[in-house]
């Protein structure tokens, strides 16, 4: 069982991690959302919190290949598609194999599409043959809880799977994320709005080379999500693995 205790150094600047963000979207985003980035602003808030390198995506994939083109120190691209359109693994191969993004970014809840339908399928199968890890938000019943995801990663045990939000906000999808991902190799933990800090370092526990860290900028700020995995308690060479080598070893930069 967890148990929070007082850390002095809660109150350290944000800076003092350089960190990886595994996902970060560059867009306006309406009702009810009601929120919204720019490029040159979200690299403003990158050196301000020291996030050396941030994966970003959008529904509109030639936005961040202008984005990337813009930062390419800075930004990694992963090219977001819904499965059931038509030319939906020709343009993952374009963004990948031509232009260099580097993930495959999947919303089962936005598009409203099965994970077990085949044209899921073909997206992991693709992935699998371009060698790329394929980021999938997950949380939010019908179409994207964790079991649905661990079917996949079953199946294609050769293709890396990000949990986005790992559960997200519901204890059960939390907790249900952190043993797939130990009963599943192929299974990674992205923090963002996931607000459990507790969760954080429970995962850490079980799969300590599998948790990225992650903002979902703009729908949350970095200050929030650099303070929750620092109030898990867990020591500094943890950080360190959860802002950015663990990132960095999955991506291979």
């Amino acid at each position: 069982m967890f148990r929070y205790m007082w850390r002095k150094d809660l109150a350290l600047p944000f800076d003092k991690y350089t960190k990886i963000d595994s996902h970060a979207h560059i867009q306006e985003l309406a009702y009810p959302f009601n929120v919204g980035i720019g490029v040159n602003d979200l690299v403003k808030i990158m050196d301000a919190y020291r996030i050396e390198i941030t994966v970003a995506c959008d529904v509109n994939n030639e936005a961040i290949l202008n984005a990337v083109r813009r930062y390419p120190q800075r930004l990694i691209g992963a090219v977001w598609v819904d499965p059931r359109e038509e030319n939906a693994e020709t343009t993952i191969r374009h963004y990948i194999e031509d232009l260099g993004f580097k993930g495959i970014k999947l919303h089962p809840l936005l598009h409203m599409f099965s994970l077990s339908s085949k044209a899921s399928k073909r997206i992991l199968s693709v992935a699998g043959e371009l060698g790329v890890p394929v980021f999938i938000h997950t949380g939010h019943p019908p179409t994207s809880l964790p079991w649905q995801v661990e079917d996949l990663a079953k199946e294609y045990p050769d293709v890396q799977i990000v949990m986005i939000h790992m559960g997200h906000g519901n204890a059960f999808y939390i907790q249900g994320s952190i043993e797939i991902a130990a009963r599943r190799e192929n299974v990674y933990l992205e923090t963002s709005g996931m607000p459990m800090s507790s969760k954080i370092a429970e995962a850490y526990e079980v799969v300590p080379d599998k948790i990225l860290f992650g903002t979902d900028i703009p729908c949350h700020h970095p200050a929030v999500e650099i303070t929750k995995v620092i109030a898990s308690g867990l020591p500094e060479s943890a950080l360190r693995k959860i802002f950015y080598d663990n990132a960095r070893r999955l991506l291979n930069i």
